[in-house]
């Protein structure tokens, strides 16, 4: 079955400054802590990969987003494909960069450290 990436949309997008810090003082080294959800849906022929993530920043921001990407298949989906590992677990991993690299961006130009 051949199978393409055709759309990457931000459905949702909430950036703002928080006063609950999530620097550990003591530690040197502090990361963002993130919250992530994932829904799959189908169609005849498309399939859609949506993200849910909430994020808490070392630079106190919290950013929420809704990621929606959209995959066309050259067949009908049948039952046996959705049952497969690969709405589930390849076309997420085929999906993340774009969310990742998007997060990225967004945080570095909005004057904050880059969340990787």
């Amino acid at each position: 079955m051949k199978i393409n990436i055709v759309e990457n949309k931000i459905l949702e997008l909430v950036l703002q400054e928080t006063e609950d810090p999530i620097l550990d003082r003591g530690s040197k080294l502090s990361k963002a802590k993130s919250k992530f959800s994932l829904e799959v849906d189908f169609e005849e022929k498309n399939f859609y990969i949506t993200f849910h993530i909430k994020i808490a920043t070392i630079d106190n921001i919290s950013i929420t987003l809704t990621h929606k990407s959209t995959f066309e298949t050259g067949d009908v989906i049948s039952e046996g494909f959705k049952k497969t590992h690969f709405p589930y677990v390849n076309a997420p991993a085929i999906a993340y960069p774009y969310v990742r690299t998007f997060v990225s961006n967004l945080t570095l130009n909005a004057g904050y450290s880059p969340v990787m």
